[in-house]
């Protein structure tokens, strides 16, 4: 079924659909309102203390319409509640007139003046409100297509065109209290209960996020690219973590086991490693180091300030010195001839890790074998910056720490194509972990 074959669509309304990304079936009744009115009856006691006023009642005298300024119009009548009298005015919309007839019911919204016992009305609508507070949906128009013939198409569309099958399987409908697609969709294009539009909107959202994840899923499925071949025992590292002076945490050790398996997996890592400040996320940076290390790879550490780099590199020399691993640091401060020295021993395998700043993405680094690579405060580098330091090594694991607190759910649609690990205990004695 096209747009064509909808009652009252012809080449005209088609031209203005499209002016609001509306093209098929589908995009028709999957445009949603982005907000609803709710107009529920002000009572009269409340009528001076809301700035927004809702009654309605019959048109008791013939409207009449002034222009001024040329383009500008005033129309003024009475409206009769049945209990009082109002008068009412509205600029600009001496059109309705014709439909304003006397004994007609209308909904007048607007500001209540008490002095004038006038109502200066944003809208009227016509007919009456019913005991049950009216639901008006409002969506996204243009001068082309007004919002009366956009629900026409609808409802001719959701009542004539296919059954929609719902992609969410039975299991979370059920699991969740969700709607079935058909049902969700008259309910939010024309809604008479609130409690029913919330769960429309739900099973909607819901559907949206569901879908989102499993194309996440299939391009991470899609997209696994062959790791570096390692062989690594877990005894070192194990000795490691316990010649620590301080314990680490359950969500610290869930983290280190998480990479470990990354690495060692035929799949190339790419993990987010979040935490809040002092969690305890760059001890578990400093084990994947030493990880990447005992499978005979080097590993780089970028830092985005010069203070947090010299920062953890004094943290790593202190804790690996005795274990064999070659550190240095290289930051845009160093002179021309100690950077020189640096990039030889990189190029020869010399290193085996290197933590400095975005000089570590500098043309002149060339890496001998680099396995592993670490952003710190990855929010704060830029993706052309990441790519450029994951790209100086043929097929290298990359690890990236952010402190920004970000929600499960938030971070999934950041992250997408990332693994999470979030450390969210504080370890004991906070100040002496690094």
């Amino acid at each position: 079924m096209n747009l064509k074959d909808i009652k009252g669509i012809g080449p005209k309304a088609i031209i203005g659909l499209n002016t609001l990304g509306i093209f098929n079936i589908n995009d028709l009744i999957n445009f949603y309102p982005y907000r609803f009115d709710i107009l529920k009856r002000t009572p009269i006691s409340e009528l001076n203390l809301v700035n927004r006023v809702i009654l309605d009642g019959i048109i008791e005298s013939v409207p009449n319409v002034f222009f001024f300024n040329k383009k500008m119009n005033k129309m003024t009548f009475r409206m009769n509640t049945g209990t009082n009298l109002y008068n009412v005015s509205i600029f600009n919309r001496a059109f309705m007139k014709k439909n304003l007839k006397l004994g007609t019911g209308i909904v007048v919204i607007g500001k209540y003046d008490s002095q004038y016992n006038m109502i200066t009305a944003s809208d009227i609508k016509i007919g009456k409100l019913g005991s049950k507070p009216s639901i008006e949906p409002v969506y996204h128009t243009n001068d082309k297509i007004s919002t009366k013939q956009l629900r026409q198409f609808i409802m001719e569309a959701l009542n004539n065109s296919f059954n929609i099958d719902s992609l969410v399987p039975r299991y979370f409908m059920d699991k969740y209290n969700l709607l079935d697609k058909n049902n969700s969709l008259q309910i939010i294009h024309f809604p008479n209960d609130i409690d029913k539009l919330k769960i429309s909107i739900n099973t909607l959202k819901y559907e949206e996020a569901f879908l989102f994840m499993l194309k996440i899923q299939m391009l991470k499925e899609n997209n696994l690219e062959v790791g570096l071949e390692r062989k690594i025992t877990f005894n070192k590292i194990e000795s490691f973590i316990n010649s620590l002076p301080f314990k680490l945490t359950c969500d610290q050790l869930e983290s280190i086991d998480s990479i470990y398996n990354d690495l060692i997996s035929k799949k190339r890592m790419n993990r987010l490693l979040q935490g809040d400040v002092g969690s305890g996320k760059t001890i578990v940076s400093f084990i994947a180091i030493y990880m990447n290390y005992l499978s005979g790879y080097q590993s780089a550490l970028m830092a985005p300030t010069e203070i947090l780099a010299v920062q953890h590199y004094e943290n790593f020399k202190k804790l690996f010195d005795k274990f064999g691993l070659r550190v240095v640091l290289l930051t845009g401060k160093l002179s021309i001839k100690e950077k020189k020295i640096i990039y030889q021993r990189l190029n020869s395998g010399q290193v085996d890790v290197v933590i400095g700043t975005h000089a570590l993405i500098s043309d002149n680094v060339v890496y001998n074998n680099l396995g592993l690579v670490i952003t710190d405060e990855q929010h704060r580098f830029g993706v052309h910056q990441r790519s450029n330091l994951r790209n100086k090594g043929l097929m290298p694991d990359v690890l990236y720490m952010s402190a920004t607190p970000i929600p499960r759910t938030y971070a999934l649609a950041l992250y997408g194509d990332m693994d999470i690990s979030s450390i969210k205990t504080m370890p004991s004695g906070r100040k002496s972990v690094l």
